[in-house]
């Protein structure tokens, strides 16, 4: 089977970080994985990551950065470590209040199977912000997810 790295960058996430909805999706999908990268937080986010990963050893991985460098910096260093381990196929990211939700995933995993070539996936919040870039090179698959966009980019 084909696995899925989602590297899912954290800061100061204690009180909102719905570990349980990244349980049940695990649970019952066995195509993805979830990196959680503590990204220096200054709450408790670092003890209660540490109990998610205790909680599903095999389906979720930990990131624990000592000081914060910042979300692109946090989701570059989760995507190394989940390459480094060399069983993934493709590797994204969601940001951690899931604004884009899990189930949006599955998306994504289709859109995989029919289009081989897939090259990054990231999440943009139309009207407000984009953190990363939106790859306007390549043609784009665009995923509505109510006011957030899953996007897929590929090489043709």
């Amino acid at each position: 089977m084909k696995k899925i790295c989602i590297i899912i960058p954290c800061y100061n996430e204690s009180q909102r970080l719905e570990v349980s909805k990244f349980r049940d999706f695990v649970r019952h999908d066995e195509r993805f994985d979830f990196c959680f990268v503590n990204d220096g937080s200054k709450d408790n986010t670092s003890e209660v990551l540490r109990r998610a990963v205790a909680s599903e050893p095999e389906r979720f991985l930990l990131v624990d950065n000592a000081d914060n460098r910042g979300k692109a910096e946090a989701v570059r260093s989760g995507m190394l470590y989940a390459a480094s381990l060399g069983r993934y196929m493709a590797i994204g990211f969601l940001d951690a209040d899931l604004a884009t939700p899990l189930e949006d995933l599955h998306l994504l995993s289709e859109e995989m199977e029919y289009k081989q070539a897939l090259l990054f996936v990231h999440t943009v919040d139309i009207g407000v912000h984009c953190w990363f870039p939106c790859c306007i090179s390549f043609p784009c698959m665009t995923a509505n997810a109510g006011r957030n966009y899953l996007k897929a980019s590929w090489y043709p």
